[in-house]
């Protein structure tokens, strides 16, 4: 006996001084005795840390294989075995927690009890604070990671297993009071971004303005293959509003974000473009890099780039509609629309009689699932970060939430005079190596003379860019951005 308590004391150093802590604070409040933990309970923690230990090196093993070679000959079932390995993990640790706090088994294959557990026990923040915060974030990281690198088509009641885990663990770190403050320090403060001060940025060559154009107008923007400025088609968006809580004038500040994202894994690049030798990318929580390289100018450049963020936090989704203009195709057909039709004519943003749809062009459009056909990424970095001059296989609107950004964008038919990387190269061949804000003649004389347009992007501001049309982009102040591709 006292050689499994001696042990687990030492095993179980994470969960058991912290429980044992909440399990104390609670007693005393209601003038009990804390209960000790029995002998099977000592016991079946010890059995499970066991199991942990040898699930956790074969995720290491797992991850060593979705980290060497390319990305894209890593074979699908590593992604799947790693998303079921760690759902074991954050299985296994939940367990723990519950066995320490209430001396009994959790129905783990419930996940609402899950969910209902990580919700509403009484965690006092004001004990043990950081190491609990530790020990949530090691669950939520298992979530993130799977998310991430793994394939996580594991449902429960039609929802994914993971995002839900993720959201119930995320809100409940940043329930604390002193989440901010903890993890960012006293100093938060919103973005100041003041527009006003690269409004005189010199643009010779700019990009057509439409205010809020019909799908017929767009359309034939779409056939002509020709760049596009859209304004006030996306101010209704949810994160462009009034935000009556902080009393904030935009729903989307560094506050917001934190406290939806905060605790959340993202991947960031670091270095001010991805053609640069000393380029890297590297995992690292999201209030980590709101510190580091947003609210700190004197760190290496770190970008959040082409990032499918909806899909690992959906919660951000909501503040989002997908533009309308993604309903036009390059086929003969003027539009695909959704298959909900009374669902578009509800949504607000998205209503015929601002965007002037003909009722008979309605009734001849083909029905198509929009959001399936539709990828959203996203973009947030500090002012400075830099997508080099490229070019992407499908139609383009580069939505601009806050910040400012300079777009450049050549032809397609000027490829060859952008002296484009070729496939023997490590870069894709849809990349150029001209750096367009100091180009060197005397390697790439023919890049002098190649026409352009150039735009300023402001928030609220779309760009439509054509597929294949290259294109330089350079965040002039601190900066959030959407893009939708789509066929």
């Amino acid at each position: 006996m006292y050689n499994l308590i001696y042990r687990a004391s030492n095993k179980v150093t994470i969960i058991l001084p912290i429980i044992e802590n909440e399990q104390s604070n609670q007693s005393n409040r209601k003038n009990n005795k804390t209960k000790p933990y029995s002998l099977f309970t000592i016991s079946l923690i010890i059995v499970i840390e066991d199991i942990y230990n040898i699930i956790d090196y074969i995720s290491d093993f797992i991850w060593e294989k979705l980290n060497t070679g390319l990305w894209s000959n890593i074979g699908v079932h590593w992604r799947y075995i790693y998303s079921f390995i760690n759902l074991l993990k954050f299985i296994l640790m939940i367990q723990l927690i519950y066995i320490a706090c209430t001396n009994s088994l959790l129905d783990i294959f419930k996940l609402n009890v899950v969910i209902n557990f990580l919700k509403e026990y009484p965690i006092d923040f004001d004990n043990d604070k950081k190491k609990f915060r530790q020990l949530l974030l090691k669950l939520l990281k298992l979530c993130d990671y799977s998310l991430l690198m793994g394939l996580t088509n594991i449902f429960y009641n039609g929802e994914n297993i993971y995002n839900k885990l993720a959201s119930s663990l995320s809100k409940y770190i940043t329930k604390d009071p002193d989440y901010i403050s903890t993890v960012i320090g006293n100093n938060l403060q919103d973005l100041i971004i003041n527009e006003q001060q690269h409004l005189n940025y010199c643009i010779n060559y700019q990009v057509p303005i439409l205010n809020c154009p019909s799908i017929s107008q767009f359309h034939q923007m779409l056939i002509g293959e020709e760049p596009l400025v859209i304004i006030k088609s996306i101010i209704d968006w949810p994160c462009f509003q009034y935000d009556s809580k902080s009393n904030r004038a935009m729903k989307w500040n560094l506050e917001y974000l934190l406290n939806v994202c905060g605790p959340r894994t993202v991947p960031i690049e670091i270095g001010s473009k991805y053609t640069d030798e000393q380029w890297t990318q590297k995992l690292m929580l999201f209030s980590d890099f709101i510190k580091d390289y947003i609210l700190d100018d004197n760190n290496p450049k770190g970008y959040l780039a082409q990032h499918l963020l909806f899909e690992q936090i959906p919660e951000l989704k909501e503040d989002i509609d997908i533009p309308i203009y993604c309903m036009c195709t390059l086929s003969n057909e003027l539009i695909a629309f959704k298959k909900n039709k009374e669902k578009f004519h509800n949504n607000k943003n998205l209503s015929s009689s601002k965007f002037n749809i003909n009722n008979n062009v309605e009734r001849n459009m083909p029905e198509a699932n929009i959001e399936e056909d539709v990828e959203i990424n996203c973009w947030f970095g500090p002012a400075g970060t830099v997508s080099p001059l490229h070019f992407d296989p499908k139609p383009n609107l580069l939505c601009q939430v806050f910040g400012v950004k300079y777009v450049r964008l050549y032809h397609p038919s000027t490829s060859e005079k952008l002296y484009h990387f070729s496939k023997k190269d490590l870069l894709s061949d849809n990349t150029s190596p001209v750096d367009v804000e100091n180009p060197d003649i005397d390697k790439y004389p023919n890049f002098i003379d190649v026409p352009y347009k150039e735009t300023l992007l402001k928030s609220g501001d779309v760009l439509y860019i054509p597929p294949k049309y290259w294109h330089f982009v350079k965040s002039l102040t601190s900066s959030f951005s959407v893009n939708f591709w789509w066929e």
